[in-house]
């Protein structure tokens, strides 16, 4: 073998076939046990059950990141509160 050259093997971006099958194994199993879910999640205890809802979590939600705020560059001085009733009158509350 040539020294920083690739010979043999699978070329780049070629999935492994036991991966591959591992994973439709894994996801047969799983799309046959969500229709039980519902069932297997009133057997649990209510501690139980909220663990295992905290576990999916992650996969249903995003994680949201944090995000800096920045002061403004000037100090508010004045800002208005306006609030809105269902027949849309406007109510200023600081008048």
């Amino acid at each position: 073998m040539a020294k920083g050259f690739k010979t043999g093997g699978r070329s780049a971006g070629t999935e492994n076939h036991t991966t591959k099958e591992v994973r439709k194994v894994l996801k047969d199993i799983i799309d046959n046990e969500l229709v039980n879910i519902g069932d297997l999640l009133i057997e649990l205890q209510s501690k139980e059950r909220l663990e295992f809802i905290i576990k999916l979590l992650p996969y249903v939600l995003p994680k949201l990141a944090l995000e800096q705020i920045d002061q403004p560059k000037e100090e508010i001085k004045q800002f208005e509160v306006v609030v809105v009733d269902n027949n849309n009158k406007h109510i200023y509350l600081n008048q």
